[in-house]
């Protein structure tokens, strides 16, 4: 609910600042009513609720079954990518930025998005249009990789050896580990059925369902 939430003014020191206008409101209902989050928004150590701020004009047309086929449609993984991937690093928004822009607060924190449970339900629909593109010509895409690994000079290139370090939480892995589904340790993959189809649409417009409707 708007009004309920009062963003802090003094500077945490982040890189990519907190937008005000995104963190006005504590979820008021339902099962996370009364959930306190820790860290964030921003880098931040605050215990806070866990926030959200509507924005539907802008984001809505990557929010369609079009944008998310133009997606499908790209023929490299470089193409792919940067078609569902929009600001703060281009111009415009794309599936990606589109579901954490819809729902906002917490969505909209660089540091601390996955403060927001349906961070994780909006990823693991855009896990699903990664692993759908590489079934597409799976002898191909599977290990089809590229782009860099900076966002700021010197970029840097991305290679199926590059370490992803998860500080010293998890060992760190390869993007080669990472690639492939159906191996170990991940040992899954997705539904490709019509329903499936379907049920992939609500999950990559959960964000926008979430504000809409608790």
């Amino acid at each position: 609910m708007k009004g309920t939430y009062t963003l802090p003014t003094e500077s945490d020191g982040a890189r990519f600042n907190i937008m005000p206008e995104f963190f006005t409101g504590c979820v008021q209902d339902g099962p996370f009513a009364n959930y306190t989050n820790h860290v964030g928004p921003g880098k931040r150590l605050t215990d806070h609720c866990i926030i959200r701020q509507m924005n539907t004009d802008r984001p809505m047309a990557s929010l369609t079954h079009a944008h998310i086929q133009s997606i499908l449609n790209q023929p490299t993984y470089d193409e792919m990518w940067n078609a569902m991937d929009g600001i703060p690093f281009k111009e415009d928004i794309r599936l990606h930025d589109a579901g954490h822009i819809a729902l906002g607060g917490e969505m909209v924190s660089f540091y601390t998005s996955s403060n927001e449970p349906a961070f994780w339900i909006h990823h693991a629909g855009l896990d699903r249009i990664w692993w759908k593109w590489q079934n597409a010509d799976l002898s191909k895409r599977l290990y089809d990789v590229a782009g860099r690994v900076n966002n700021t000079e010197p970029p840097g290139a991305l290679s199926m050896d590059y370490p992803l370090p998860f500080a010293d939480r998890f060992p760190s892995v390869t993007v080669e580990s990472t690639v492939d589904t159906r191996a170990e340790p991940y040992c899954y993959t997705y539904d490709s059925s019509a329903a499936a189809r379907g049920a992939s649409f609500l999950l990559l417009s959960l964000p926008l369902l979430v504000a809409l409707y608790l």
